[in-house]
This record gives structure tokens, C-alpha cells and sequence, in this order.
């Protein structure tokens, strides 16, 4: 179950005056601070700036922080109680575009799951539920992406594979989590032409594109 007390409006020294928390996320100055040491390095690796990815948004840091770096950001949260956090605090920030829905292969309707009460540990499942599942190559289609970023909790290769014609088109930065399904992941990055996957920052790992031994110089 959901707590009854969805969000907890706190100030936090460094986010803004007031962020509204899930009532489960812990270690949240820790969390803060990745996530703008992580936005910082993820710009620095993108080949451009124009326009990043984030899925797994939880109640907005990744994406607040990557919009200091990307001039537009769009993120991906399915979790309801988590969303209305997102939503709150990405309020003041223009740059940033917020999707209730996670991001996978195919269009459907799935259950959310979780093997602990955090916040940010919600995965899709294959059973059918309330959760609106989209392929990000039939939402942006149209748009260019510089870095797609991912935090979803062993649904990267659903979501890549959802994304595909947009990461081949425009061979974005792909960061994400690599502790599960790593054979898989390390497979499709390199068939198709990416590096095989480099240590970021904490469990976030990430992968370019062309390898740097193809860079020409």
C-alpha cells in the first residue's frame, strides 16, 4: 500500500525553499547530491545540450538537476505518489516536461511492484494494471535527444528497445543502471556501435557513442 501521507513539504537547504518529498524516499540529502554530481558529469559527456531524457523522475531531483545543464528535459514517473511530488516541485521550472507513465517496449497497461516501501524502488511488471506503459520513439518521436538517462529499475533494455529508432538517429548518451541484465545490456549497446558500458557515479554507469577508439581525431 501506498502511505497515506504521500508528500512531506520540508525545506532543504540547496533544492528550494520548499520540496515536497514522497513520505517514503530516505537519504535524501544523499540522494540530492548525486543527482547534481551526476547531471554535472552527464553533461559533460553528451554531444550536445539541447535535450535530455530521465526516467524514473521519484519526486523531481534528477530532472531539476539535469535542467541547469539541458536546455529541455522530459521525464518519466509512473508511480502516482511519487508524480504529484514530481509535480510540485518541477512547478517553477520551465524547461522541464513531466510524463505519468514509465517507458518500455510496447503500449500497455502494467502493475507497479516493489520488494521494499522506498520510493524510488517502484518496477513494472508484465501484469496488467493501472500503469500506462509507452515506447518513447511514439512520444518523441519528433524530437532530437542528447542524453537519455535512466533510472528504472531493470527495465532498461524495455525501454531502450522502446527508444531504439531515436537512439539510432541521434546516438544519445546512455546512462543508466547496470546491476541487472548486465550480459543483455552490454549486448544491445554494442550491436549497436555504442562502447561497451564505463563506471559513472555510484551504481550509474554509461555508455557513448561512437566507442572512443573509433573517435576520429
Amino acid at each position: 500500500m501506498e502511505p497515506e501521507n504521500a508528500c512531506e513539504a520540508v525545506p532543504v537547504a540547496g533544492v528550494s525553499d520548499e520540496w515536497s518529498w514522497p513520505a517514503d524516499l530516505t537519504n535524501r540529502k544523499g540522494k540530492r547530491l548525486i543527482a547534481e554530481w551526476a547531471a554535472a558529469r552527464i553533461a559533460q559527456l553528451s554531444p550536445q545540450r539541447r535535450v535530455v531524457v530521465q526516467a524514473g523522475g521519484c519526486s523531481g531531483l534528477w530532472p531539476v538537476a539535469l535542467a541547469q545543464h539541458f536546455e529541455r528535459v522530459y521525464t518519466f514517473e509512473p508511480a502516482p505518489h511519487n508524480f504529484e511530488c514530481l509535480r510540485q516541485n518541477i512547478a517553477r521550472v520551465p524547461n522541464i516536461k513531466a510524463f505519468n507513465c514509465a517507458l518500455g517496449d510496447r503500449p500497455r497497461r502494467a502493475a507497479l511492484a516493489r520488494e521494499k516501501p522506498q520510493a524510488g524502488m517502484w518496477e513494472v511488471t508484465e501484469a496488467h494494471g493501472d500503469t500506462s506503459v509507452v515506447r518513447l520513439d511514439d512520444v518523441l518521436g519528433g524530437s532530437v535527444i542528447d542524453a537519455l538517462v535512466l533510472d528504472v529499475e531493470g527495465s532498461e533494455l524495455a525501454a531502450w528497445t522502446g527508444a531504439e529508432r531515436l537512439v539510432l538517429l541521434h546516438r544519445p548518451l546512455m546512462w543508466f543502471e547496470f546491476n541487472r541484465n548486465v550480459a543483455a545490456l552490454d549486448a544491445w549497446l554494442v550491436e549497436r556501435g555504442y562502447s561497451r558500458p564505463k563506471a559513472g557515479i555510484g551504481r550509474d554507469w554509461f555508455s557513448v557513442y561512437p566507442p572512443p577508439s573509433q573517435e576520429t581525431t
